[in-house]
């Protein structure tokens, strides 16, 4: 049965093997890696990478309210800038 492509944010800091084996291991489908990929960031921080990029699966950040909360912020923030054009 194919599956539907999806897009996976990471934000892990992986070495090179880790990082190979995340990348085999999602093949067929967009990974896209924080901008500063580290330790969880539960200071709320939005990473610029999810203000470009709409995401489907959040892989690695244990704190996912403040991934949705910085998600609904930005495009909150985008849509009163577009009405203020």
């Amino acid at each position: 049965m194919p599956t539907r492509p999806t897009t996976i944010w990471c934000n892990l800091r992986l070495d090179g093997p880790a990082r190979a084996q995340l990348e085999a291991g999602t093949a067929g489908h967009a990974l896209v890696w924080a901008a500063a990929p580290g330790p969880n960031n539960p200071s709320g921080t939005p990473d610029p990478v999810l203000a470009r990029q709409p995401v489907e699966v959040v892989f690695g950040q244990f704190y996912l309210a403040v991934v949705v909360a910085q998600i609904v912020s930005m495009r909150i923030a985008q849509a009163v800038k577009s009405l203020g054009k």
